[in-house]
């Protein structure tokens, strides 16, 4: 009588899962840019002053792989006393506009690996960097690798710079009372694979 031995087998099991990541946003002193309190005569008659510029350190820390995009939106819309598509807002001295500032993102990562960033009005191209403007009127911003390809990770950080300027004092009207400052960004985070 012939005995065959039966050859071992192994089972071989692929597990994962496909589910939106959870992201907690982090920006430093708790998304608050303080530039500080200024006396009047600081204004030029004629022309935009800039005032020094703060930076604190944005993290998204997410729980599953994922591209990382944004979007801006100026909730002080439309009280930039200079125009432009990366110009927000510092709101009203009554009627008169104070000033605009800048947001730049700059040194940036992912999962503790150097990055690059970009913005673009067209999902379809960009061109990354080490720097970018954060832009309003439908501009994306994100982390990217090389010069084309969304970054995939789970630890997303950066530098937020922001650059504020008052305008010229005749636009910005009587400083004989205090004038707050009230920038106010939203930043819409979208995420996908």
């Amino acid at each position: 009588m012939t005995v065959h031995a039966k050859a071992p087998t192994s089972e071989l099991k692929v597990i994962g899962s496909i589910a939106t990541p959870q992201c907690n946003v982090m920006v430093g002193n708790g998304g608050v840019f303080d530039i500080g309190a200024y006396a009047p005569d600081i204004l030029s008659p004629t022309r935009d002053v800039a005032l020094s510029p703060v930076t604190q350190r944005l993290q998204v820390a997410c729980d599953a792989m994922t591209h990382l995009t944004f979007r801006a939106v100026d909730n002080e819309a439309g009280s930039e006393s200079t125009a432009g598509d990366n110009h927000f807002g510092l709101s009203y001295n009554g009627s008169n506009k104070i000033g605009y500032y800048t947001l730049d993102l700059t040194h940036p990562t992912v999962d503790g690996k150097t990055s690059v960033v970009f913005s673009t009005d067209n999902p379809l191209f960009f061109s990354a960097g080490v720097f970018s403007y954060v832009y309003k009127s439908g501009y994306t911003m994100g982390w990217a690798v090389g010069m084309d390809k969304l970054a995939t990770g789970k630890d997303f950080q950066a530098d937020l710079t922001v650059r504020p300027s008052l305008a010229p004092a005749p636009v910005v009207g009587d400083v004989t009372h205090t004038v707050p400052l009230r920038g106010s960004i939203t930043l819409d985070f979208h995420f996908a694979i």
